[in-house]
């Protein structure tokens, strides 16, 4: 009687178990706010950034990024594929960016909107509305920098360039000179380097 009644409560607790277990999963797994899609363009690099990445509206967490895609009909434009809570007033001024956590590398999307086109974002019948993903702003520093670079190099070969015109030019000069002074010191009768007429 007592073997019975251990093998109950342990077939208990393992159904009970397994019933929080399926329940704890079902109520993750739901979406508890209602969202919308919409697809971010880039033409650039999307480093740090994946599938559950976060969604920002000027700072604060509305969304997750559900997928990343190369564009069937483009494939140079990666198509981003991001999940937000419809109680965020996207419109056709919202921008989108790329953007970092501190020096993980994570990358996020930053949404903004300064005001510029007041006008809602509408959803299409056949497909989501689509934004283009503008470089964030490590991106944009490292293009500066590239280009501060070349334009270093260029300006070097330049200086370089101008450099070796002017050595040039005074090696020529010194070596007339030093032409003229040989000259005159095999002219002089007496060769004494205290010659007057040297």
């Amino acid at each position: 009687m007592e073997n019975r009644a251990h093998a109950f409560a342990a077939g208990l607790f393992a159904l009970l178990l397994g019933a929080g277990v399926v329940f704890a999963v079902w109520w993750f797994s739901q979406a508890r706010e209602a969202t919308r899609e919409i697809v971010l363009v880039a033409r650039g690099d999307i480093n740090g950034l994946s599938e559950q990445s976060r969604v920002r509206f000027r700072g604060l967490a509305v969304g997750t990024v559900q997928a990343v895609r190369i564009d069937p009909t483009d494939p140079g434009n990666l198509l981003v594929h991001v999940r937000v809570r419809t109680e965020v007033h996207i419109t056709r001024g919202t921008t989108a960016s790329l953007g970092t956590m501190g020096v993980t590398g994570l990358a996020f999307v930053q949404l903004d909107d300064r005001g510029h086109d007041p006008a809602p974002l509408a959803d299409d019948a056949s497909a989501p509305p689509r934004i283009t993903l503008q470089p964030g702003l490590i991106d944009e520093l490292g293009q500066r920098a590239l280009g501060a670079l070349e334009q270093l190099r260029v300006l070097g070969e330049r200086l370089n360039a101008v450099l070796d015109e002017d050595s040039g030019a005074r090696r020529s000069a010194s070596s007339r000179r030093l032409q003229g002074s040989i000259a005159a010191w095999l002219s002089c009768p007496r060769r004494w380097p205290h010659c007057a007429a040297c």
